[in-house]
């Protein structure tokens, strides 16, 4: 096998655990956010679920622009209506 070859199924590897990892951290945000019942800021959501806050900002724009996550009011995060 060659290295281009190698590094081509390395990559492809990579990507998709970075996807895998990804889909498994917004289902893990939607999941807190369903349990708690109420509107979580995403400190609490980080929390909950041991994820670093900045991440979850970004896992959270992500799932508004799916339509996953709605923004009762500001800074607030539950699911859609």
């Amino acid at each position: 096998m060659g290295i281009g070859l190698e590094l081509h199924l390395y990559r492809k590897k990579t990507t998709n655990t970075k996807e895998k990892t990804i889909a498994d951290n917004e289902q893990k945000v939607i999941d807190a956010i369903k349990e708690a019942g109420e509107p979580l800021r995403s400190g609490d959501i980080a929390d909950r679920i041991g994820i670093d806050k900045k991440e979850i900002g970004k896992i959270i724009n992500a799932l508004k622009k799916k339509g996953q996550v709605s923004s009762p009011k500001r800074c607030y995060y539950a699911p859609p209506e």
